[in-house]
């Protein structure tokens, strides 16, 4: 089985930016970057990114973040992109830090890519 492979960027604490070249496993940790576990507020506003493996009626996993809304933005949005190719897109309004989740079923589901826009 694989294991989380690190993430590169050198977009820390930007608006914009794509974490790529790593791997995100389900059950296996949090989010790799630069060869460390994320920074909080790598990603503005955000704390962490986990992927876990669910054996649920409907979903086969689901992506949490923690974190909020930079203060004065219209939103957090964040997209992740699975080994298959398919993308999963979460917003984030509130300006109050808290667990957001996305569900998603995949054949392929580690995730290869992050790219968020505030």
């Amino acid at each position: 089985m694989a294991s989380n492979k690190s993430f590169n960027s050198g977009d820390k604490a930007k608006d914009r930016g794509t974490l790529a070249g790593g791997l995100l496993v389900p059950n296996k940790g949090p989010v790799i970057v630069n060869g460390e576990v994320m920074p909080q507020d790598f990603i503005p506003s955000i704390t962490s990114i986990a992927v876990t493996g669910d054996s649920g009626p409907v979903f086969t996993c689901t992506i949490t973040v923690e974190g909020a809304c930079p203060k004065g933005k219209t939103d957090n949005k964040l997209e992740f992109t699975d080994e298959s190719g398919d993308t999963y897109v979460l917003r984030i309004y509130s300006e109050t830090r808290a667990k957001h989740t996305v569900y998603y079923n995949s054949s392929a589901p580690n995730i290869t890519n992050i790219t968020w826009d505030i």
